[in-house]
Parts: structure tokens; C-alpha cells; sequence
């Protein structure tokens, strides 16, 4: 009987290392690129805020106003 599992143990332990073949490391493509363009804008986008503390709101919101105003005719002046 003994005989019996001492063939058995090593019938699989033949087995197991029969179907334990080494991997084969992963296939992998590695790539890195860059890319520069240089064109003329046709466009810009500019955000301006006008900000002022005083007594009263309606005195601020009077200065604010004519400082946007200011700024906006400036902007017009260069666009021609």
C-alpha cells in the first residue's frame, strides 16, 4: 500500500511540474513624443476686474464705472 502512494505522490508531483512552464515576459511597445506649432493668433480674450472700497455703494459703483469706461475706450483705441 505504501508503494501504491509513493507512485501516486510522485505521478503528481511529475504532473505539476509538467504543466509549470516559465512565463514568458509581457510584450510591451513603449513610445514618447512631442510636438510644437507656432501660428498668429486671430483672437485674444482678456478679463479685467475693477475693484473699489468707499463710503457709500453708490459712490463706488459711480467710480467703478468710469473706470470701465476708461478702460474699455483704451481697449477700442487699440483695436483701431
Amino acid at each position: 500500500m505504501k508503494k501504491l502512494a509513493v507512485v501516486a505522490v510522485l505521478c503528481l508531483a511529475f504532473c505539476l511540474a509538467q504543466g509549470q512552464e516559465p512565463c514568458a515576459p509581457p510584450k510591451v511597445v513603449k513610445t514618447t513624443g512631442t510636438a510644437e506649432i507656432k501660428v498668429t493668433p486671430d483672437r485674444a480674450v482678456i478679463r479685467v476686474g475693477v475693484e473699489r472700497q468707499s463710503a457709500t455703494a453708490k459712490s463706488a459703483k459711480v467710480a467703478v464705472d468710469n473706470t470701465s469706461r476708461k478702460i474699455l475706450a483704451a481697449f477700442k483705441a487699440l483695436r483701431g
